[in-house]
C-alpha cells in the first residue's frame, strides 16, 4: 500500500501558530513576500558583489521560499480554505496515532510470539 503524503506545514511556511488569526496570515506574507522575493534577493547579491553561481543559488532558494510562502497565503488567506486545511491536519494527526498504536500492537503481539517460542 502506498504511504500517503503528509500534508505541507503552511503555518510554519509563513513562521506562525496555527491559533493565529487571519489579519496575522496578511501580515506575514507580506513580510515573507518583501523577504524573500526574487528581484529583492537578487538586487542585494549583486550588491554584494557575488559570483553569478552564488547569485543563482540564492535565488533558487529565494524563489522556492516565496513559492511556499505564496502557497500558504493562498491556503491560509481565506477562512473557508484554512479550516478545510485545518481539518485535513487534524486528520491526518488522528491517522497518525493510530498508525502508531497499530504498529506497536503488532511489536507486542510480535514479541509475545518470539518469547514463547524461546523456552
Amino acid at each position: 500500500m502506498a504511504r500517503p503524503r503528509s500534508l505541507p506545514d503552511h503555518y510554519a511556511a509563513l513562521d506562525l501558530e496555527p491559533a493565529c488569526t487571519q489579519a496575522a496570515v496578511k501580515t506575514a506574507w507580506k513580510t515573507a513576500a518583501k523577504r524573500w522575493h526574487p528581484d529583492r534577493i537578487e538586487g542585494a547579491a549583486r550588491g554584494e558583489g557575488l559570483s553569478t553561481e552564488q547569485i543563482e543559488h540564492q535565488l533558487r532558494g529565494a524563489a522556492m521560499r516565496f513559492r511556499e510562502a505564496r502557497i500558504a497565503f493562498d491556503v491560509l488567506g481565506t477562512a473557508a480554505e484554512r479550516a478545510d486545511y485545518d481539518a485535513a491536519r487534524r486528520r491526518e494527526s488522528r491517522a497518525a496515532v493510530e498508525a502508531a498504536a497499530e504498529a506497536d500492537r503488532r511489536r507486542e503481539d510480535h514479541r509475545r510470539e518470539n518469547h514463547w517460542r524461546a523456552e
